[in-house]
């Protein structure tokens, strides 16, 4: 999905920097707690980014295609309001 800045504003950034940071968190990961805890993780991590993607798209953006850090907020929240009701 992105990285929040500095300046609380999620960016967009492009695919390969997007890519290359998931395999890198992930490999952390699985350092951490082994290969089926990255291979369930893997999986969560996709199913989220995709029903992210349509509000993501619909959210505001500023000229660099970055969405505000509340913006952001308020896509997490709608979507967890979505699969879990509260």
């Amino acid at each position: 999905l992105g990285c929040t800045s500095s300046d609380g504003v999620l960016r967009g950034g492009s695919k390969l920097q997007a890519r290359a940071q998931q395999v890198a968190f992930m490999s952390e990961l699985e350092d951490i707690f082994g290969s089926d805890h990255r291979n369930a993780t893997e999986s969560r991590l996709e199913e989220l980014t995709n029903l992210l993607r349509p509000i993501f798209a619909s959210l505001p953006k500023n000229s660099q295609g970055a969405v505000s850090s509340s913006a952001a907020r308020y896509a997490i929240h709608r979507l967890f309001v979505q699969r879990h009701g509260w």
